[in-house]
């Protein structure tokens, strides 16, 4: 388990993965004050991510903790209307299953996430802005509300509230998200993001 902080450098998290013996005995032969601390998670190790100073701290969402097996954490954000399935009522039950996706593309990416990714919550139609954070708590299987095949869900489960919700507008509006998919591909209602994506919104979140 470690924290995971918005805004960390994505080299920070590759000098982690898999490298040859020679850089290796480097990192080891040589501490260095900036490597982080590691700790024990299902008696395996996962480095404990650092954060710059700013002021996106823990303090802002301290339970942004992900539970990831590796380090090739991939980001995603899912639509729901608020009428049929709200962020509180998400929140409530704890857990559930994202069922309903009848759109190719939408499909292929539920397909695609891995457990322990980490998911934006999207109130679609009524409020139109990014409400929370969510968890892949299970990876694709056969949706339960249909016979067909084609179609799967997920498992999903909250992690964390945003303090502001980020509005559709703010987003439009945000020069570094001009390139993000709900602005180019606002009718799918499950999509990848970018780290930086991400980290923009959860940032104009903590405000």
């Amino acid at each position: 388990m470690f924290r995971y902080v918005p805004g960390v450098p994505r080299v920070k998290m590759e000098r982690w993965n898999t490298c040859s013996p020679s850089v290796s005995n480097a990192f080891n032969s040589k501490p260095q004050a900036s490597m982080p601390a590691f700790v024990s998670v299902n008696n395996k190790s996962s480095p404990l991510h650092l954060h710059p100073k700013s002021s996106n701290s823990l303090s802002i969402f301290p339970k942004l903790i992900t539970f990831g097996k590796n380090l090739n954490m991939q980001y995603w954000l899912v639509k729901s209307e608020p009428v049929k399935y709200s962020w509180e009522k998400f929140n409530k039950e704890g857990r559930t299953f994202w069922d309903g996706v009848r759109n190719y593309q939408a499909r292929n990416n539920l397909r695609e996430m891995k457990e322990g990714d980490l998911v934006l919550f999207y109130h679609s139609n009524d409020g139109k802005e990014v409400v929370g954070i969510a968890k892949v708590a299970k990876e694709f299987y056969q949706d339960p509300t249909t016979s067909d095949p084609n179609w799967v869900v997920i498992d999903l489960v909250p992690v964390e509230s945003l303090k502001t919700p980020v509005t559709l507008e703010e987003i439009k509006a945000d020069e570094r998200l001009k390139e993000v998919g709900l602005v180019r591909q606002g009718r799918l209602s499950v999509m990848g993001l970018k780290r930086e994506e991400f980290d923009r919104i959860v940032e104009l979140g903590s405000r």
